[in-house]
């Protein structure tokens, strides 16, 4: 093991590289990022053990591609952002863990790898920020075609059924447009898609926010309801109304991130 090192959660889990990370992003929350992301390990991490070969689109940083290659998994970390990449490849360095990683700048509509290469191909909030529903249905095509059959595709999104975030959002894009830029999928929307790309959906899970944090005011909010007072006192007494909110099942795909769990079917 090299200068970094990662906490670990539990004797049951993979470290948190959450807070290894991004201790250094200035102002970043890391707890709220680590609770957001639980739909993401539920989805994934059970499929992932030693010689899986594994693609995390739009890893970047390489909070789960690191969590994957700990688990004894072969890993490629594929990211537009070269510069995620190259400080993710570091840290994969001191940490020792650069073995079972390897780090390719790509776009996740035009996947560099031949036909059925992969077991499980995840991607964690990313088709939100590509330019358009197209690109994000070229993008599912793609993983598609790179999966094995019978492999796993995990995808997760910002919910458009999540009712705050979408309105939110709306007003953000229209008073903001040169603001943090984000399209949302229904349940529905991301369920065809899948399913038309051969991808059939097994589990749908979403996860609604469990603490408060400057991050989620900065991103999803508009900056007109950032500068009323109150404003995070508000937020804190939402986010505990909600963490209970989603303990009933009938809130299963109503949560502020939602994905689903696909297996790669037919020719």
């Amino acid at each position: 093991m090299g200068k970094l090192q990662a906490k670990q959660e539990s004797k049951n889990q993979v470290p948190n590289y959450t807070s290894l990370l991004y201790k250094h992003s200035r102002g970043f929350d890391g707890k709220w990022f680590y609770e957001v992301k639980e739909v993401d390990r539920r989805l994934s991490y059970p499929l992932v053990g030693e010689f899986s070969l594994v693609c995390d689109v739009g890893g970047a940083q390489g909070v789960d591609s690191f969590a994957f290659a700990e688990k004894g998994a072969f890993v490629v970390n594929l990211d537009i952002n070269g510069h995620g990449l190259r400080f993710s490849n570091k840290n994969a360095h001191e940490l020792g863990l650069d073995s079972n990683l390897n780090f390719i700048k790509a776009s996740a509509t035009a996947l560099p790898f031949r036909d059925e290469a992969f077991d499980l191909i995840t991607c964690f909030s990313v088709l939100d920020h590509l330019p358009n529903k197209r690109s994000a249905y070229r993008a599912i095509i793609e993983f598609s075609r790179v999966v094995k059959r019978q492999g796993h595709v995990a995808i997760t999104v910002p919910n458009y059924l999540f009712f705050i975030g979408t309105v939110s959002m709306k007003v953000k894009n229209l008073t903001e447009p040169e603001a943090f830029f984000e399209q949302r999928f229904s349940p529905k929307e991301l369920f065809y898609a899948m399913s038309k790309s051969k991808l059939m959906p097994i589990v749908v899970d979403s996860e609604f926010p469990k603490t408060a944090a400057p991050e989620i005011l900065v991103s999803h909010f508009p900056r007109l309801f950032r500068k009323m007072p109150g404003t995070m006192p508000l937020l804190s007494i939402g986010t505990r109304i909600l963490d209970k909110f989603s303990k009933l099942n009938m809130t299963k795909l109503l949560g502020a991130r939602m994905g689903y769990l696909a297996v790669k079917t037919g020719n």
